[in-house]
């Protein structure tokens, strides 16, 4: 604890490492206040490089559990390149080289070179690793360089299923012989949740009495994308996932197919990269679209799992659905965000704004 010398100094001290630091003050809540002042400030990390700064923004990461493979790899990556930098002068020339250098380099799996929107991300995620050390005070400046003028704005994702389609996806073999998969499709369709919504679900957010799902996870960090309370889309499914809830052992509703083996399993990197439901659905929803065709036509944009989440609102504005629930049941944070992409495919799009200047042609 803390004490104090009995002759000439009265001032309070304490002992740190094998150090003595006097507190300048007599007073032992002013003591106290600033041993506690000491220690944050001597507890926080040196950042001067950008290396340091991405080191930093990983260890909360691992820290909330948000680690993945993919954001080792991004990391890696950028670390590679900026971190010699100082944490505060990341030149705008840097980049764009960076912007260059990766468009040019070969994918190392696969055929073709990295897409914009991917090195768009890339750099988004140094930019976050810089602003997070800022918010905890490790420096006092913040990002000082801009992406909109390296990167064009992306346009939002056009594609989505048809009623046909999405028939024909529900009831291909996969979905069909896989009954976790089938339910998991299903409630992804009629809920428009994202992918992590719905694997990491649990048993005690399925409300059966109030018939509500709540996807909204207190686990997460407040900075997470947020999510809805939505009731339950038909009794049928509502008795499917009461199913899985009651033989659930983990607590999570998908917990993966007992009985399903992939035939590429036998590889490492295929155990490693689709380890769990969470990393295989990807994987299993492509399985899925391929066995409906839904890709087959190649001047459409190729389908994704996010394809189904953007399918859901098409559908709900063109069936006069009002822009406010659409966002409420996608969870936006606010109907401008939603009127952005899904306004257009409502019917009464503009239509008063084009029947009053039609009275002036005709």
């Amino acid at each position: 604890m803390y004490t104090r010398k009995e002759k000439k100094e009265k001032n309070f001290y304490f002992k740190q490492n094998g150090s003595r630091i006097s507190t300048r003050t007599t007073d032992f809540a002013e003591a106290k206040r600033f041993v506690d002042e000491y220690k944050y400030q001597t507890s926080k990390p040196v950042i001067l490089t950008v290396a340091d700064a991405i080191a930093a923004h990983q260890k909360s990461f691992e820290k909330e559990g948000r680690m993945c493979k993919q954001k080792k790899s991004v990391q890696k990556m950028v670390t590679d390149f900026f971190g010699h930098f100082p944490v505060n002068k990341v030149p705008p020339l840097a980049i764009v080289a960076y912007k260059e250098m990766r468009i040019k380099s070969p994918k190392k799996r696969g055929e073709g070179f990295p897409k914009g929107s991917s090195v768009s991300k890339e750099l988004t995620y140094l930019r976050s690793a810089i602003n997070f050390c800022h918010s905890e005070d490790y420096i006092e400046q913040g990002v000082t360089f801009s992406l909109k003028k390296v990167f064009e704005t992306s346009t939002p994702r056009g594609r989505y299923f048809t009623e046909q389609e999405i028939k024909k996806i529900l009831n291909t073999d996969i979905c069909q012989k896989m009954e976790v998969l089938g339910i998991l499709m299903r409630l992804a369709f009629s809920s428009a949740a994202r992918k992590t919504a719905l694997t990491d679900l649990t048993v005690d957010r399925l409300n059966f009495d109030s018939n509500l799902i709540d996807f909204r996870n207190p686990k997460l960090p407040k900075r997470s994308k947020p999510r809805a309370i939505i009731p339950f889309p038909s009794e049928k499914l509502k008795e499917d996932l009461r199913r899985l809830a009651e033989r659930s052992k983990s607590g999570l509703v998908f917990e993966g197919h007992p009985h399903y083996r992939s035939p590429f399993e036998k590889r490492k990197w295929f155990m490693k990269k689709y380890g769990s439901l969470d990393q295989k659905i990807d994987y299993l929803a492509a399985e899925a679209f391929n066995q409906a065709g839904v890709n087959n036509d190649k001047t459409k944009e190729k389908a994704c799992f996010h394809t189904i989440r953007h399918s859901a609102a098409v559908h709900m504005a063109k069936n006069y659905v009002p822009m406010k629930e659409i966002s409420v049941y996608l969870g936006h944070a606010t109907v401008a965000e939603t009127e952005r992409t899904y306004a257009k495919f409502h019917p009464d799009f503009m239509q008063k704004s084009t029947e009053a200047v039609a009275r002036l042609i005709d």
